[in-house]
């Protein structure tokens, strides 16, 4: 009767021990969940620094796993684009790898003088003007058809960013959250569109398992050693 009590006591032991983490792991994608809403309808910040550049950022968009993220039903435009790169990219993102979809717009307003080369009533005009962002080169020049003007444009645009992908504290206890900012170093370029998904490393434990083992316990003879194979759940991993 011993060794029954001895062994019932362990059973139930193991039982609670199952149930404590089993209920451990689903407070854990139940958090998951609502950090996967929230970064969701997350919407973009944009501001300009004292160099007149532009920023723009927003949360980054995680799941455990890429088939998680694909699965969802989006009628946001940008959801939808991330979700069709990441698809793309899915064998090469699967070890928390990342995927950032962006879109800017270039606004240049310049003005300047004509240039005519001769005083007559049918003229050409030259315009030009550039710096290290923009150059442009353009000309009216008559044709033979009365009252026509051909245009020629020739219009360069360089653009440079900056991606940082990092985490922001939310408080003591609290996961940060992950972030993504573009930087524009044209100052003539906004940053219109933002979004990042990525592979959390919260990599998920798989606590059964089944597979040689080699225990000990206690039987009517005393203290024993078994050799087998069984179904097992493993409370620490090491």
């Amino acid at each position: 009767m011993k060794w029954i009590r001895v062994i019932f006591i362990a059973i139930l032991m193991v039982i609670i021990a199952i149930l404590y983490f089993t209920n451990i792991s689903y407070q854990k994608e139940a958090k998951e969940n609502a950090n996967l809403v929230i970064s969701l309808n997350d919407t973009l910040k944009t501001w300009k620094d004292k160099d007149s550049l532009s920023h723009a950022k927003i949360q980054i968009i995680e799941t455990e796993r890429t088939k998680d993220f694909l699965s969802l039903q989006s009628k946001d435009e940008d959801i939808i684009k991330l979700q069709k790169t990441v698809k793309q990219y899915e064998k090469q993102i699967k070890n928390q790898g990342s995927v950032t979809n962006f879109a800017s717009e270039t606004k240049i307003i310049t003005k300047d003088s004509l240039v005519t080369d001769s005083v007559c009533g049918k003229c050409s005009f030259y315009f030009s003007n550039s710096n290290p962002w923009f150059s442009v080169d353009a000309s009216i020049y008559p044709t033979n058809t009365p009252n026509q003007l051909n245009l020629s444009l020739d219009l360069k645009v360089k653009n440079e960013y900056s991606v940082i992908v990092g985490e922001e504290k939310q408080g003591l206890f609290k996961k940060p959250k992950p972030f993504v900012e573009v930087l524009n170093h044209n100052p003539y370029s906004e940053t219109e569109s933002l979004k990042t998904y990525q592979v959390s490393n919260n990599v998920r434990v798989k606590r059964f398992g089944i597979g040689p083992n080699i225990s000990a316990g206690l039987d009517d003879k005393g203290f024993s050693w078994y050799i087998g194979i069984g179904l097992q759940y493993n409370l620490i991993r090491f």
